[in-house]
């Protein structure tokens, strides 16, 4: 839900910014397909707007959103995203995505006596790359 959110408070502040460029009421602003179009009575007068031409004219877009998680604990994670973006068309290519995650404290049979109490099966060890 906080993605959706960030990408809703984008759109918006993507529509504000092409009114502006193009002098009519944000109402008639409309994102369709990652450009901004002019729609009503003012559509067809103007070019559409792709998201870099309004970051080209006006400086990039930022969202921030919150969440307080209720029942069980909310994980924690972060995801990193490395992009190589085409001016001219906009079109953007994904060069890394690196992602951490927090799962908390890990639940293996083999970490419970209880359940297995031969203790030359009590450690796992794990290793990412």
């Amino acid at each position: 839900m906080i993605v959706v959110d960030c990408a809703r408070q984008a759109i918006a502040e993507l529509r504000r910014r092409a009114a502006k460029i193009w002098g009519v009421a944000e109402a008639n602003v409309v994102f369709e397909g990652g450009h901004c179009r002019v729609a009503g009575t003012e559509a067809g007068q103007f070019e559409p707007l792709s998201i870099a031409d309004i970051t080209r004219r006006t400086g990039a877009v930022s969202a921030h959103a919150e969440m307080n998680g209720t029942g069980a604990g909310p994980g924690f994670g972060l995801h990193m995203v490395d992009v190589e973006v085409d001016r001219e068309t906009s079109g953007a290519r994904v060069l890394r995505y690196t992602v951490v995650e927090d799962a908390g404290k890990a639940i293996h049979l083999t970490n419970n006596p209880a359940r297995n109490p031969d203790p030359r099966l009590a450690r796992i060890d794990l290793k990412w790359t």
